[in-house]
C-alpha cells in the first residue's frame, strides 16, 4: 500500500511525463524553431524597422527619380567588377541592416538607369508610379497565383488581363492564357504546344522512337536551340 509505485503519478505507465508529447524534451512545441512564436518565418513584420528603412530610403528614391527626369544623371556610370566589389558589403551577415542604406544608394547609382530619357532598349524601359507601388504591394503580400485561395484578388487581375489581351489580338475573350517570365520561356512553351498538338500521346508515352524537327532561320533566336534541346526534338 505504501509502495510508491502504486501512486499513479509515480507509476511510469501513468506518469504523464513519460508520454512523449508531454515530455518537455520531446514536445516539438518546445523546439524554438517549431514554436510559432519563435519561428522567424512566422514573426510579424517589424513595423518600426520598416518605418526607419522607408524614412531613410524614400527620399533617396524621390531624388533619384527627380534627377533622372531632368537628365541630371548619366544613363550608366561604369565601374569594373573589381571596383564594384570594393564598393559593396556583399558578405552575408546576421544583421545586414548595418550597411543597407549605403548599399542601396550605390545600387541605384551604379545600375543602368532604364528610366533615363536617353535610355533605349528593344524589350523594356523605365517604370511608372503605379508600377513601383504595385511591386511594393506584391512584395508586401508575398503570395502566389498558383491557386485561387492563395491569391484570390491577383487571380481576378490575371484573368481580366488575359481577357483584355485576347480582345486586343482578336481572340475570343474567354480564351485561355498564361503569363510567361520572358521570351525564352515563351518560345519553349510555344514549341511544347505545337509538339503536343501534333502528337497528344507524347504526354503519356513519350516520343516512342519518333523523331520531330523544326525549321528555324539563321536569324532565329538562341532560345529556340535551347528549347529544342530541353524538349528533345
Amino acid at each position: 500500500m505504501n509502495n510508491p509505485i502504486n501512486n499513479p503519478i509515480n507509476n511510469p505507465i501513468n506518469n504523464p511525463i513519460n508520454n512523449p508529447i508531454n515530455n518537455p524534451i520531446n514536445n516539438p512545441i518546445n523546439n524554438p524553431i517549431n514554436n510559432p512564436i519563435n519561428n522567424p518565418i512566422n514573426n510579424p513584420i517589424d513595423n518600426l524597422e520598416l518605418k526607419k528603412i522607408c524614412d531613410d530610403i524614400l527620399p533617396l528614391i524621390y531624388n533619384y527619380i527627380n534627377d533622372i527626369n531632368i537628365d541630371k544623371e548619366s544613363v550608366y556610370i561604369y565601374k569594373s567588377y573589381k571596383e564594384l566589389t570594393e564598393l559593396f558589403s556583399l558578405i552575408l551577415e546576421d544583421n545586414p541592416n548595418n550597411n543597407i542604406f549605403n548599399d542601396i544608394k550605390n545600387t541605384i547609382k551604379y545600375s543602368t538607369h532604364t528610366n533615363h530619357p536617353m535610355y533605349v532598349d528593344k524589350l523594356y524601359s523605365g517604370s511608372s508610379a503605379i508600377g513601383i507601388i504595385s511591386e511594393l504591394i506584391i512584395t508586401l503580400l508575398n503570395t502566389n497565383v498558383h491557386t485561387f485561395n492563395s491569391s484570390p484578388v491577383f487571380t481576378l487581375i490575371e484573368l481580366e488581363t488575359i481577357k483584355t489581351i485576347n480582345n486586343i489580338i482578336g481572340y475570343d475573350i474567354n480564351s485561355d492564357g498564361i503569363f510567361c517570365p520572358g521570351g525564352s520561356y515563351s518560345n519553349m512553351l510555344a514549341l511544347l504546344c505545337a509538339r503536343n498538338k501534333i502528337n497528344p500521346n507524347i504526354k503519356k508515352v513519350g516520343y516512342n522512337n519518333k523523331k520531330y524537327s523544326i525549321f528555324m532561320s539563321e536569324q532565329g533566336h538562341y532560345s529556340i536551340i535551347n528549347s529544342v534541346i530541353i524538349l528533345g526534338l
